[in-house]
């Protein structure tokens, strides 16, 4: 995976043109491209023509907008390419099919998110922080990328967080939409690649190092553990505080309840110290 840059801070606004990449958005989420790279490779003999494909997928007129957007979004998300002009899957989305492990089957989803350039700007501008709600995050859409307001906005925000949810950045807080979060994957340098400066790999966490890191009772939910990596390996000012205090403080709340003896062991040997 290629590595990416830090966010620029809260208010950094991206300075995208009408022909930018940054501009183009899915208008089908990641799990529906996965199906169009499955019936590239199961039905097409991972070789097939437009037509065929076209035929494969329903479609009458392979010319016509529709067709051609649904190709364009599984590009976007690098599951297919054009080989001599014929369509075949690629090595991420084999590996998302056909999986040696769950673990690189995650990576591979990350990935393919990360790969569509609005998306991983979104993903570096709010790391750490939380995400605005469904019409902030629409009008930020409009505003900073030039989508259009209306429809066109509310597609793109909803097919971002669905397809962010398929990927598993929801996994830390516990499936609520408020954080982008890359999972947690045992001992894969090419995705904790994208947080080295501001999280210890997953087993630093688990083993209680990195920053902030606490020796891990056993059975410590993997919305917790997920949380503790995204503490900073160095002590000292961090512009992502109060973001990581509302996730940590709401996922405990969620997993629980406030007054439990649970909650207060938990609280005690996981709260981060000041």
């Amino acid at each position: 995976m290629p590595e990416f840059s830090a966010a620029e801070g809260v208010g950094a606004r991206a300075k995208p043109t009408r022909v930018s990449s940054e501009n183009r958005y899915p208008n089908y989420d990641l799990m529906s491209c996965v199906a169009l790279a499955q019936k590239v490779k199961d039905e097409g003999g991972n070789r097939c023509t437009v037509e065929q494909l076209g035929a494969l997928l329903g479609y009458r007129n392979t010319r016509g907008g529709g067709f051609a957007t649904r190709v364009a979004n599984a590009k976007q998300f690098g599951l297919i390419e054009t080989v001599q002009g014929r369509y075949k899957t690629t090595p991420r989305a084999e590996t998302i099919l056909y999986p040696a492990t769950p673990e690189e089957r995650q990576e591979a989803l990350v990935e393919a998110f990360l790969n569509v350039p609005l998306y991983r700007r979104i993903y570096e501008i709010h790391k750490g922080i939380r995400l605005p709600e469904s019409l902030g995050m629409q009008n930020l859409l409009h505003r900073e990328f030039l989508i259009s307001a209306g429809e066109r906005a509310v597609l793109a925000e909803r097919v971002m967080m669905d397809s962010a949810d398929q990927a598993g950045f929801f996994e830390a807080t516990a499936g609520k939409r408020t954080h982008l979060t890359i999972p947690i994957i045992s001992l894969s340098p090419s995705v904790t690649s994208v947080d080295t400066e501001d999280a210890p790999r997953s087993e630093d966490a688990r083993s209680g190092g990195g920053g902030g890191g606490a020796n891990l009772p056993p059975g410590v939910h993997p919305a917790l553990v997920g949380l503790l990596t995204l503490l900073p390996s160095k002590p000292g000012a961090w512009a992502g505080r109060t973001g990581f205090d509302e996730a940590w403080k709401g996922t405990l709340d969620v997993l629980y309840p406030s007054g439990s003896s649970t909650a207060n062991a938990v609280r005690e040997d996981l709260e981060p110290k000041k």
